[in-house]
């Protein structure tokens, strides 16, 4: 499966730091999925997959925010872009990065 180029773009002094602090994308892997399945809460909450009855509607979206968690979770740089895109302020970002490291 090619690799696809994510939507959102990211910082380029927060890639810098990640690569200067020695973060690796297991690194970032909780943070990802918690921020994706936050989205999958706000989805649900919003009437996605009004078809479906309230537990598969509920469980679809977290299986879909389990499957964009591991897509995102290929590299630090696809991680950084999407936590950057409206998870996190760039601030919160550089702070995460500098708690992983030490």
């Amino acid at each position: 499966m090619a690799r696809q180029t994510p939507s959102w773009q990211l910082p380029q002094a927060l890639d810098a730091l990640a690569e200067e602090l020695g973060i690796e994308s297991g690194d970032l892997d909780e943070a990802v999925l918690e921020a994706s399945h936050d989205k999958a809460a706000d989805s649900y909450n919003n009437g996605a997959y009004p078809e479906l009855g309230d537990d598969d509607a509920h469980d679809q979206v977290h299986d879909d925010a389990d499957e964009r968690a591991s897509r995102i979770n290929s590299s630090v740089t696809d991680q950084l872009a999407f936590l950057a895109a409206d998870c996190a302020s760039e601030q919160a970002l550089r702070s995460l990065l500098t708690d992983l490291q030490g």
